[in-house]
C-alpha cells in the first residue's frame, strides 16, 4: 500500500538528514536516538492527517515530522545532561560541602549508630570503592529497618546495603565533620538474587494484590464517617504491596489547589495485570530519579486516594467483582517506605522478517530475515520499543511488549454470555452481524480482532477502552494497532495470547493512549496524493488487498437490497448509546438492536435516523455496487438524516440526484 511506500520513503529522508546534521562526535549511542523508527513515523503521520484533514503535501509532512524529531531530540538530550548533573557522589559533597536538593546518591551503608545520650541514629555512607565516607541522620520512619524482620537474621539497613537517595542538605558545624540532614526520599536496594532479600520480599510483598488493596480502602472509606477520606486515614491503612514500573512520565503542572507540579509513575501488578499510577507531588517529584522503568517497588505504607470517592452514589464507584474504582492512584505519604528491586537487563539480538519495500511498488510478498537488536529483562521479556523497523506478524514471540502492528480486519469476533456475533471478510452480511454484542458493561465482551500483514494472520484479543472502538470497524479496513503484547507460553499453558490494550479495563483511565487507530477512512489519506494510487473498478478482484482507493462516478443510488418502501427507506433508526441500527427480527417481527439485541418498546419512530444507503459507482472500466457508511453519505449529501427527513419529496429527490454523476474520490472495505 502506498502508505507504508510514503513511511519508508519518510523515514529514510529523516534519517540521513540527521546523519548530515549531527557530526559523529555528537551522536548519542543510545538504539532509541539512532534509529528513527518506523512505528514512530506511523503514529506521527496519522496524528498529521487528523491535524490537516483536508490533506497535507510531502513538503509539509517532511517539515513537520523533521521538527517533531529534532523537538524529541533536544529534550532527551536535556534530560540526559540533566540526569548527570542530578548524580552526586560522597567524595564531590565533602569536596564543595553542599549538594543539591535534586542530587540523587547510590551510596553503601557503612555502619548505623546511635548518638550518645539521644535516641537520634547516624548512618555512615561511602561510595562503591572508596574509603571517604559522610554521615547522614537517619529519617524515624526508617527505624524499624534498623531490626531484622521477623525469622530474618539480617537487618535491611545492616552494613553493606545498597541505598538510593535524594532531597539532602548538607549541615556542617565547628565540632564535627560535614554531615546529611534527615531525607524522606531514602530508598534502599533489593536484590531477587540474594536469599535473605528474596525471603524478606516473599514474607512481607507477596500477600497483597493492588486489587485488593483498592478493595480493602474503597471498604474502609465506606464505612468511615462524613464524605471526606482524608490523607490520615489514607495513611492508617498499613499494608504492602509491590508492582513493576511501567513508565514514567514527564513532569506537568497540576491541577490540584495546594500542588505546582506532579509526576506520574505508572505501574502493573504482573501476578494479575493491575494497574495503577502512582502520583509524585512537588518535591517529590526528585524521588522518580531513583528508579526506572522495568524496575519493581516494593512500597510499604503508600497512600491510596482517589477523587471520585467522596460521591458513593455516583455509578463510576460501585465495586463489584470486575469493576475497580477507575482514578484510584497511589501516592507517596510520610510514612511510606519505598525498596527498589533493580531490573537487569540486556540486549539480544532477535530475528526480524525485513518487508522489501519499493518506493515505487507495493510491498513484496518476500521477507529477508534480518538480526535485530533489542531490550531484554531479567525475566525474559522482550521489550519492542526501540525496535527499529516494521513488526510483522510473523515475528511474534512469546513474553513479549510495546509492539505495533499495521495490517488490514480480516475478522471481527464479539463474544459474551449470550451471543457470539462474527464479523468476517467471508460473509456478506458482516456489516450487520459483526456489530453483535451482550446487554451489560463492555468488561463482559469478549472482542478477537484477526489481523492479516504480508506475512501473516493472528487473532489478537482487544481489552478496556479499544473494545468499542475495534467493534465500530469493518472487514478490509487498514488499521494500526499499538501497546500489543503476547503471554508467556506457561502462563496459558499452551500458545501464546496476543493483547492489545490494557488488561484491566476499570484502569485504562489513567493510560489516555489509544491503542487501535483506523487508517483507512483518513480523509486526509484521500486528499494527500502521496498516500493513494488509485485503482480502476475493473481491477478490484485482482487487487491483493481488501482495502482501495478508487476515483470514480455516482451513477445511481438504491434502496438496501433487505429493505423495502420509498425513499425514505435510506433512512434508518438506530439505538442510542451503542449508535447500531434498529432492525427488524424475522422469527418474531421485533425491533431490536442490532448490537445488544434490546428489545425496542417504544415507537421506532423515537429513535434517532441514520443514512442507511447504497451507491453504484462507475468509471470507464466498470461499475460497483457499494454500500455507504452513514457519515460517508451525510458528507456526501451535505445533509443530516434527521433534517432529510423534513424535506418534502422533491427536495428529498434533489438532495440525492445532487451527487449523481460527478466524480470522487472513495475508500473501498472488500467483504470479498
Amino acid at each position: 500500500m502506498e502508505f507504508e511506500v510514503y513511511v519508508a520513503l519518510l523515514r529514510t529522508r529523516l534519517q540521513t538528514l540527521r546523519q548530515r546534521r549531527e557530526p559523529k562526535k555528537q551522536k548519542i549511542s543510545t538504539a532509541l536516538d539512532v534509529q528513527i523508527s518506523f512505528q514512530w513515523v506511523v503514529r506521527q503521520l496519522i496524528s498529521l492527517l487528523h491535524q490537516y484533514p483536508t490533506g497535507v503535501t510531502d513538503c509539509i509532512a517532511m517539515t513537520e515530522l523533521q521538527s517533531l524529531w529534532d523537538e524529541r531530540s533536544k529534550l532527551r538530550t536535556e534530560w540526559e545532561k540533566s540526569l548527570k548533573r542530578s548524580k552526586a557522589t560522597i567524595t564531590n559533597i565533602l569536596e564543595r560541602k553542599s549538594i543539591p536538593a535534586s542530587a540523587a546518591l547510590e551510596v553503601f551503608v557503612d555502619v548505623v549508630e546511635i548518638v550518645p545520650n539521644t535516641t537520634v541514629y547516624l548512618a555512615s555512607l561511602r561510595d562503591e570503592g572508596k574509603a571517604s565516607n559522610i554521615a547522614m541522620y537517619l529519617p524515624q520512619k526508617f527505624y524499624p529497618l534498623l531490626e531484622p524482620p521477623a525469622g530474618l537474621p539480617r537487618a535491611i539497613l545492616s552494613s553493606g546495603r545498597s541505598i538510593r537517595l535524594t532531597g539532602c542538605r548538607v549541615v556542617e558545624s565547628t565540632s564535627v565533620d560535614i554531615r546529611l540532614l534527615p531525607s524522606d526520599f531514602l530508598a534502599p536496594l533489593l536484590s531477587q538474587n540474594d536469599p535473605l532479600d528474596a525471603a524478606f520480599l516473599s514474607a512481607c510483598f507477596s500477600q497483597m494484590t493492588l486489587s485488593q488493596l483498592i478493595r480493602r480502602g474503597f471498604t474502609i472509606f465506606q464505612s468511615s464517617q462524613g464524605n471526606q477520606f482524608t490523607a490520615s486515614q489514607c495513611e492508617n491503612i498499613h499494608v504492602n504491596v509491590i508492582a513493576k514500573v511501567l513508565k514514567v512520565s514527564e513532569l506537568r503542572t497540576s491541577a490540584h489547589p495546594r500542588h505546582s507540579t506532579c509526576q506520574y509513575i505508572y505501574l502493573k501488578d504482573e501476578r494479575n495485570n493491575d494497574k495503577i499510577a502512582l502520583i509524585l507531588w512537588d518535591d517529590q517529584t526528585n524521588f522518580s530519579q531513583l528508579f526506572k522503568r522495568g524496575d519493581s517497588l516494593a512500597m510499604h505504607n503508600p497512600i491510596l486516594a482517589s477523587p471520585y470517592w467522596q460521591d458513593l452514589n455516583s455509578s463510576t464507584n460501585q465495586l463489584n467483582d470486575n469493576h475497580l474504582p477507575s482514578l484510584s492512584h497511589l501516592e507517596y505519604g510520610t510514612c511510606s517506605i519505598f525498596y527498589i528491586i533493580s531490573a537487569i537487563s540486556s540486549e539480544i539480538l532477535v530475528a526480524s522478517s525485513a518487508l522489501s519495500i519499493s518506493l515505487s511498488q507495493a510491498p513484496s510478498p518476500h521477507l529477508n530475515s534480518t538480526q535485530i537488536s533489542i531490550q531484554r529483562d531479567d525475566q525474559g521479556t522482550l521489550d519492542y520499543e526501540t525496535f527499529s523497523e516494521r513488526f510483522l506478524i510473523q515475528d511474534l514471540r512469546p513474553n513479549s511488549v510495546n509492539i505495533s502492528l499495521l495490517g488490514h480486519v480480516k475478522e471481527i469476533t464479539v463474544t459474551g454470555q449470550a451471543t457470539n456475533q462474527t464479523a468476517s471478510s467471508d460473509s456478506p452480511s458482516s456489516s450487520l452481524s459483526r456489530n453483535g454484542s451482550l446487554n451489560g458493561s463492555p468488561s463482559d465482551l469478549k472482542v478477537l480482532l484477526r489481523l492479516i500483514d504480508p506475512s501473516g494472520e493472528v487473532v489478537i484479543e482487544i481489552n478496556g477502552g479499544d473494545k468499542d472502538t475495534v467493534c465500530s470497524w469493518y472487514p478490509g479496513q487498514y488499521v494500526f494497532l499499538r501497546n500489543v503484547h503476547t503471554t508467556s507460553c506457561i502462563e496459558t499453558n499452551s500458545d501464546f495470547r496476543v493483547i492489545c490494550g490494557s488488561d484491566n479495563s476499570a484502569q485504562t483511565s489513567i493510560f489516555t493512549e489509544s491503542s487501535c487507530l483506523e487508517v483507512s477512512s483518513l480523509a486526509g489519506i484521500l486528499t494527500s496524493p502521496m498516500l493513494f494510487k488509485p485503482i480502476r473498478l475493473a481491477e478490484i478482484k485482482e487487487h491483493a488487498t481488501p482495502y482501495y482507493i478508487v476515483q470514480a462516478r455516482i451513477k445511481s443510488w438504491h434502496i438496501p437490497s433487505q429493505l423495502s418502501g420509498n425513499i425514505e427507506s435510506l433512512i434508518q433508526r438506530s439505538h442510542q448509546p451503542c449508535n447500531r441500527l434498529v432492525v427488524t427480527e424475522p422469527s418474531t417481527q421485533q425491533s431490536i438492536c442490532s448490537r445488544c439485541h434490546q428489545i425496542m418498546l417504544d415507537p421506532i419512530s423515537s429513535y434517532p435516523p441514520v443514512w442507511n444507503v447504497e451507491f453504484t459507482l462507475a468509471d470507464s472500466t466498470g461499475e460497483l455496487l457499494v454500500s455507504c457508511l452513514p457519515s460517508v453519505a451525510e458528507s456526501l449529501l451535505q445533509i443530516c438524516a434527521e433534517d432529510f427527513l423534513k424535506q418534502n419529496h422533491t427536495d428529498k429527490l434533489s438532495y440525492i440526484s445532487s451527487v449523481l454523476d460527478r466524480e470522487y474520490s472513495f475508500s473501498i472495505f472488500s467483504h470479498q
